[in-house]
Order: structure tokens, then C-alpha cells, then sequence
């Protein structure tokens, strides 16, 4: 079996019938300067090979945030059809074609991954191998992972998710929910209302609130390691969408 630059195997040319999943883009929908748009199908003509050619995206949304800077970017909602290939580090797939079929935000991005996992992973609620893939839907739901690279989602209310590893990602779409990753590089994310959340050294910790005033969602990032944001440290929105620190 074929492996790609940095090693991981390549799974060459499946043709399904369509597959379905998220793609990110910079803030001009442009990817690797190609443009897209909305509503447009597009042909690659050629080999398709995961991670060198063809039209990319990921099954896994949370596996986007491995590929694009969360803040930086926007998101949509792909089907891909016809020659496809795949490597085995993630759910990264190449595509022949791919059809950009509606722009998603933030908040429409984690559920989307909370979603995911939930489909995708069995319901256990403890993992100490790496790449671990935890979700629950229920309220109250705890979820721990000690294993670098794991992925955690919830949906229920007042949830609680916690990871140790390296380069966590953590989603939660539930109310009240707490979010914490203590290993270097991790990204936190919720979106719903009064969550907290904390990362560990180079994290991210992404928060949204519900602004009553202009009827709609906000969403403010903390980088820990700028601004006054610490590592290790619980931090949530006030009424003014500022981090702040919870004692």
C-alpha cells in the first residue's frame, strides 16, 4: 500500500456513490488559492491521490481544525462524488468532484462534529489510547480522555469533557457545558450558552454567547499565551463578550 509525504498510508480510488462532509476555506472561500462558491460542482482532471490531488475535505468535522486555523477561515457543507482516495491519519478525503453545497458558521461547524463522533463511536465514556473518538448526547454526559490527538463532542446540557493529550480537540453544543484540555496545542470549542472552558500551554479556547440585543450568535477566541490568557486556567464570557476569568 502506498504511502503519502509524511508517511501515512494512501487507500487509492474508491468510487462510492456520494460522501458527504465539511470543508474549510480562508476568509475569500479560496483554498490553496483556488476559489469556490456556493452551489458550484467541481472536476479534477487527473489522478486523485489524499493530501496531493483532487478536492479535499473531511468526513470528521473536527478533523478540519487539523488543516485550518478555527478563527481564520470559513466553513461549508460538501458531497463528493466519483473517484476518491484516502490516507489513514484522518478522515481527510480527496475527491474527483466535489459540489459546495451551503455555507455553515460556527456554531452549525461544532454541532456538525458533535454529530459526527456521535454517529461514529461507540458509547463508552473513557479512553486512554491515542486518537480516542468520545461523544454523548446526553445531559449531564462526562466524557475523559487521556491519549493524544483524541476527539470528544457532547450535546447534552452541563456536559463535562476533559482530555490530557497533546493536540485534543474538544466540541460541545450543549448549555452550560464545561470544557476542559490540559495537553499543549489542544482547541476547545462551544457553542451554546454560559460554557467554560480551559486549554493547556498554545491552546485555543473558543466561547459564544447568545447577543439578545442584535439577535444573534457571538463568538470570542482566547489564544492562551496572548492577551493575558492563561494555560490551565477556566475562563467564560461576560455580558460584554470579553474572556473573562472565572475564580
Amino acid at each position: 500500500m502506498a504511502r503519502d509525504s509524511k508517511g501515512r498510508f494512501i487507500k487509492e480510488t474508491d468510487t462510492p456513490g456520494t460522501i458527504t462532509g465539511i470543508k474549510a476555506f480562508d476568509k475569500n472561500m479560496q483554498c490553496r488559492g483556488y476559489q469556490f462558491e456556493v452551489g458550484q460542482t467541481y472536476t479534477h482532471n487527473g489522478p486523485v491521490k489524499a493530501c496531493e490531488s483532487g478536492f479535499h475535505f473531511c468526513e470528521n468535522p473536527l478533523d478540519v481544525l487539523s488543516y485550518y486555523d478555527l478563527t481564520d477561515c470559513r466553513f461549508a457543507r460538501v458531497t463528493a462524488t466519483g473517484q476518491v482516495a484516502r490516507h489513514d491519519g484522518d478522515s481527510k478525503v480527496a475527491a474527483a468532484s466535489l459540489t459546495i453545497d451551503a455555507e455553515i458558521k460556527l456554531p452549525e461547524f461544532i454541532k456538525a462534529g458533535v454529530n459526527w463522533i456521535i454517529n461514529a463511536c461507540n458509547k463508552d465514556n473513557k479512553a486512554s489510547g491515542d486518537s480516542s473518538q468520545l461523544a454523548a448526547s446526553g445531559n449531564y454526559s462526562k466524557l475523559a480522555a487521556s491519549g493524544d490527538s483524541s476527539q470528544l463532542a457532547a450535546s447534552g446540557y452541563y456536559s463535562q469533557l476533559a482530555a490530557s493529550g497533546y493536540s485534543s480537540k474538544l466540541a460541545a453544543s450543549g448549555d452550560y457545558s464545561k470544557l476542559a484540555a490540559s495537553g499543549n496545542y489542544s482547541i476547545v470549542c462551544a457553542a451554546a450558552h454560559g460554557c467554560t472552558a480551559k486549554a493547556g500551554e498554545n491552546g485555543t479556547i473558543v466561547l459564544s454567547r447568545w447577543a439578545e440585543k442584535e439577535k444573534r450568535w457571538r463568538v470570542t477566541v482566547g489564544y492562551v499565551g496572548e492577551d493575558g490568557i492563561k494555560a490551565d486556567t477556566w475562563y467564560s464570557l461576560n455580558d460584554n463578550g470579553e474572556m473573562v476569568e472565572q475564580k
